[in-house]
């Protein structure tokens, strides 16, 4: 159950729904460079509002380049009473162009998994644009927030396992030192489908990973991932 002091977010009934993903990447996050943190690939702004609840006087910018979702993310985070809250409806591979200099401390992120031609594309183009990137791609996402990260800064971010290698090799060609990462598995034996990532832009004396994040263990769930629904679900 959610925190009965906080609200439930705004969603459509239909097209794009946020999911379990965005309740572990809000967890994984932590804030370590001052500044702005910005939100790429909002949706209706729930890592982000669940990460500013919880850190009061945090100064977000969320970009999402669908305007109804966007005006939700603005509605969902006034009601978490956020004022410190910003929703721009653009588009995150025009945001290096937005932005003057490195105003990012940190930047936060649950884009699409799949690649523009693997896998059916979903008939809703909410849904199609959520899952595939018809709109923005990896690579340039990456670019981008090495170009709006003050060094030192981290993209913080969930992505699908299968992608793991060709993530690392942008990161890598970007500036970018993984500094902490974890596998997530839905039991302890079966395989990764995501992982959680927090890469720094520049140096990072210690990285480390992670204990593999374990959704669920004999007829239930794990403690982990209970408190984290608790913490941040519904």
């Amino acid at each position: 159950m959610m925190n009965p002091v906080s609200p439930a977010m705004e969603q459509d009934l239909k097209g794009y729904r946020y999911n379990q993903d965005s309740f572990l990447l809000a967890s994984f996050y932590r804030q370590k460079m001052p500044g702005l943190l910005a939100d790429f690939c909002a949706g209706t702004g729930v890592v982000s509002i669940l990460v500013g609840a919880r850190r009061p006087g945090l100064r977000i910018v969320a970009l999402e380049m669908n305007f109804a979702m966007a005006a939700q993310a603005r509605r969902n985070a006034a009601s978490y009473g956020l004022p410190s809250y910003q929703i721009i409806a653009a588009d995150i591979m025009s945001a290096p162009d937005m932005f003057k200099g490195r105003p990012f401390g940190a930047i936060i992120a649950n884009p699409p998994y799949r690649k523009s031609g693997h896998g059916r594309l979903n008939q809703d183009q909410d849904k199609a644009m959520a899952r595939h990137e018809v709109a923005m791609t990896l690579a340039g996402m990456v670019d981008a927030a090495a170009r709006l990260l003050v060094p030192g800064g981290a993209l913080t971010l969930v992505m699908l396992q299968s992608r793991r290698e060709e993530y690392l090799e942008l990161i890598k060609n970007a500036g970018f030192v993984e500094a902490r990462f974890r596998h997530v598995r839905y039991r302890a034996t079966s395989p990764s489908k995501i992982f959680l990532s927090e890469a720094v832009l520049g140096e990072c004396p210690h990285p480390a990973q992670e204990p593999d994040l374990v959704i669920a263990q004999g007829d239930g769930w794990t403690r982990e991932y209970q408190q984290i629904v608790e913490q941040y679900g519904r």
